[in-house]
C-alpha cells in the first residue's frame, strides 16, 4: 500500500465494514515477512467466519445444561479431555471432534514454537469451519 498512489485501506472503514474480528484474523492468516494481499474477498470470507464462530458459540452455550441442573454440571465437568480412556468413552462423534481437536492443539503448537502464526490461524480455520462447524455442529443439531 502507498499513500502516494492512494490505494492504502483506513483500517476504521474497514473495521466498520467488516468488523474488528475478521479485520484481525485476515491480518493474522498472513506470512510474517510477506507482502499480504488485503482484498475485499478475503475480508468478506474472514467476516463469514467470525460470524460462523460467534454462531457456534451461541450455539454451544444454547446447549448447557440449566445453571440450577447441578448433577448435570457435576457429569459434564467430570470429564477429562486430556486423558485418552475419558475420550474413548466418549461417543463416537464426540471421541472424533475431541481427537481432532488434540491433533490441532499439537500442530498448533508446533507451529507457535515455530512463529508461523498464519499456519496456525489457517489450520484453526481449517479445523473450527471444516470439522467442528460443518461437521460436528450439523451433526449434533440434527441428532
Amino acid at each position: 500500500m502507498s499513500k502516494t498512489l492512494g490505494n492504502v485501506i483506513d483500517p476504521l472503514d474497514t473495521i466498520s465494514e467488516f468488523g474488528t474480528d475478521a479485520l484481525r484474523f485476515t491480518l493474522a492468516l498472513g506470512t510474517a515477512g510477506q507482502d499480504l494481499n488485503l482484498s475485499t474477498e478475503r475480508l468478506t470470507s474472514n467476516k463469514a467466519f467470525t460470524n460462523k464462530l460467534w454462531n457456534a458459540g451461541k450455539f454451544i452455550l444454547q446447549n448447557l445444561p440449566d445453571k440450577n441442573d447441578a448433577p448435570a454440571w457435576e457429569s459434564l465437568l467430570s470429564n477429562k479431555f486430556d486423558r485418552e480412556d475419558s475420550v474413548l468413552n466418549l461417543p463416537l462423534s464426540e471421541c472424533w471432534v475431541v481427537s481432532k481437536l488434540h491433533l490441532l492443539i499439537d500442530s498448533a503448537t508446533a507451529s507457535y514454537d515455530k512463529f508461523y502464526f498464519g499456519e496456525v490461524a489457517r489450520e484453526t480455520y481449517d479445523f473450527f469451519w471444516g470439522d467442528f462447524a460443518d461437521w460436528y455442529v450439523t451433526l449434533y443439531s440434527f441428532s
